[in-house]
């Protein structure tokens, strides 16, 4: 009998821990699906930036600042680049209402926001240096265009650097008559997802401000983004209500798997 029950014990003790192999790697494979999606979606965005230019990357202000003052890159001047922009975030120059304005794009990071708390906290790690501070978290931040500005303003820097410019447009082709817009879907869902992660869920009372309580605010500023790129042509409101609650919904779902 007493062997018998241990045998039970055993099996359910094997059992158990099939279970718990199962979910781990139920667990690494969900995180390695995340990694790739946040990865990719990276990419994208960088892509779109070089074009579009309304969000500007540390590691670029950084190497931009160390090649200004000469042919060949000054490391002193890039480091003292990354020691302005850390200074300044410490300081809330890129708050706005109280909330930062800066995203943190790390493929290996389900963070999407450089706060001062968090900054703050980096460096206070015991095994905390320069170096890494610089690479593994400034120079995968992104500050919008209007903050770029003002940091140069503040800096007594060249307005408006042709680096940090987009490129001049080129004349669309003229549609077919009576052919329907065919709008870049990926361009929205990037705008979407952007503006979801600088100011939050609209659903969520604590990131509620004017123009930005609800879905139709939402539409409205993907109608004013399109027709910044498309000399004043925007998305028709049965497109924007097919299309934009699938990525809202992806964008939450997103989160929930983040654990944000």
């Amino acid at each position: 009998m007493k062997r018998d029950v241990n045998s039970w014990a055993q099996r359910f003790h094997d059992i158990a821990a099939r279970f718990e192999r199962a979910r781990e790697d139920w667990r690494s494979e969900r995180d390695r699906r995340i990694r790739q999606w946040r990865a990719a979606w990276i990419e994208r965005f960088t892509k779109v930036q070089k074009s579009k230019r309304e969000w500007i990357n540390f590691a670029e202000i950084a190497e931009w600042c160390s090649e200004e003052n000469g042919i060949v890159a000054s490391e002193i001047a890039r480091e003292a680049a990354y020691r302005k922009l850390q200074s300044d975030l410490l300081e809330g120059d890129f708050d706005k209402n109280g909330r930062s304005q800066i995203l943190y794009l790390h493929p290996l990071s389900q963070k999407v926001r450089m706060t001062r708390d968090w900054l703050t906290r980096l460096l206070e790690l015991k095994d905390a240096d320069q170096t890494t501070i610089n690479s593994q978290y400034l120079a995968h931040c992104w500050m919008p265009r209007d903050f770029f500005e003002r940091w140069l303003a503040k800096h007594r820097m060249p307005a408006r650097p042709q680096r940090f410019e987009p490129p001049a447009p080129q004349s669309a082709k003229k549609a077919r008559a009576g052919a329907k817009p065919k709008w870049d879907y990926e361009e929205m869902e990037l705008f979407v997802f952007r503006e979801m992660n600088r100011r939050g869920d609209f659903s969520d009372y604590g990131n509620a401000e004017k123009g930005w309580q609800s879905m139709n605010d939402l539409y409205v500023l993907i109608k004013g983004h399109f027709e910044r790129l498309t000399d004043g042509k925007s998305p028709p409101d049965s497109t924007l209500k097919d299309h934009v609650p699938p990525m809202v919904r992806k964008w939450r779902e997103q989160r929930k798997i983040d654990g944000n």
